[in-house]
């Protein structure tokens, strides 16, 4: 029996080359699912990191060792989410999100970063940002100059159904301003549906004034948009 060397040779280069694809992948799929999360469908540059971290809880008492993804899209790229519950998210083009898992109630939380909000508006230091187990909270990160005044700390919290709730700790005994629906991080939200939640939320909170004020920005920059009631 003839063998052909140059062909066993192809053939078993080949099969190795498939072995370490296959392999690669695995190693893929693990790291995307890290905190039972997957990536179904991506465009252009999406940057995927699973690592161990620890981070303070909200009392600063004790620690919590959790694992951490960050995922990252760049310029005209976005990524196509799925959480461990199945539900789908797309993360839109120069964003980011990190993805922790707290060992303590093995739930998976969203710590958003300010790239993945629409919060330009407001004039956040991003120096003042720290995480804790149940929100966001950008500690004196809002200035004077804007319409949220805060001396204590302002929390953004993502809640089940996908809306950002946006609270002050102790304000009116723990009221939660929500931008309901409106401040969603997938998709971005648009800024003429924050600037109309911030007339209702003043509205609300008995701030004619501010809520006045509010109205006549969102008239002076959408003249022909309909002001929600």
């Amino acid at each position: 029996m003839i063998v052909n060397i140059h062909a066993l040779c192809n053939f078993t280069t080949s099969a190795a080359a498939l072995i370490l694809l296959l392999m690669w992948n695995l190693q893929s799929a693990h790291a995307q699912t890290e905190s039972g999360w997957r990536v179904l469908a991506s465009s252009g540059e999406v940057q995927i990191r699973a690592e161990n971290a620890v981070t303070w809880s909200a009392v600063k008492t004790q620690h919590d060792l959790q694992r951490k993804a960050t995922l990252r899209t760049g310029k005209n790229s976005h990524a196509r989410l799925q959480n461990a519950a199945g539900k789908t998210f797309l993360l839109p083009e120069e964003a980011q999100i990190e993805i922790h898992e707290l060992d303590e109630y093995r739930r998976t939380e969203i710590v958003l970063a300010l790239t993945a909000l629409d919060l330009q508006r407001l004039p956040l230091r991003k120096d003042s940002i720290k995480t804790s187990k149940s929100a966001f909270i950008l500690h004196g990160a809002v200035s004077d100059n804007t319409d949220l005044q805060t001396n204590g700390e302002l929390y953004i919290r993502l809640e089940e159904n996908g809306t950002l709730a946006l609270f002050e700790q102790g304000f009116l005994g723990g009221f939660i301003l929500k931008w309901n629906r409106l401040l969603q991080l997938f998709p971005r939200a648009s800024s003429e549906n924050a600037e109309a939640a911030l007339i209702k939320a003043y509205t609300t909170l008995g701030m004619p004034l501010r809520a006045q004020q509010a109205r006549e920005r969102f008239q002076r920059k959408w003249p022909h948009a309909i002001l929600p009631e």
